[in-house]
């Protein structure tokens, strides 16, 4: 059985992280979107007008370059598979 409270902190969890998307996003900035999936020293930024894209982060972890622009499909299942949309 899962434990009532563990279940709870997740949801408070994942609550929280969409309300940050939400802020940062609706303040022109990016949204950054971690996964294992990817390789190390990468990840995903979201910016406000919908694009979506893998960038590498610099070692300082304060530059990013970009490797890929999403389509727009992709960007759309990347979105689903994090339940952000």
């Amino acid at each position: 059985m899962i434990n009532p409270h563990l279940h709870q902190s997740s949801r408070n969890g994942t609550k929280a992280v969409l309300q940050l998307r939400k802020k940062r996003l609706s303040m022109g900035l990016p949204f950054m979107i971690n996964t294992e999936e990817i390789e190390k020293n990468t990840c995903y930024l979201e910016y406000p007008d919908g694009t979506i894209t893998k960038v590498a982060v610099s070692k300082s972890g304060i530059e990013f370059q970009t490797l890929e622009k999403l389509s727009t499909l992709e960007a759309n299942e990347l979105r689903t598979s994090f339940s952000l949309i």
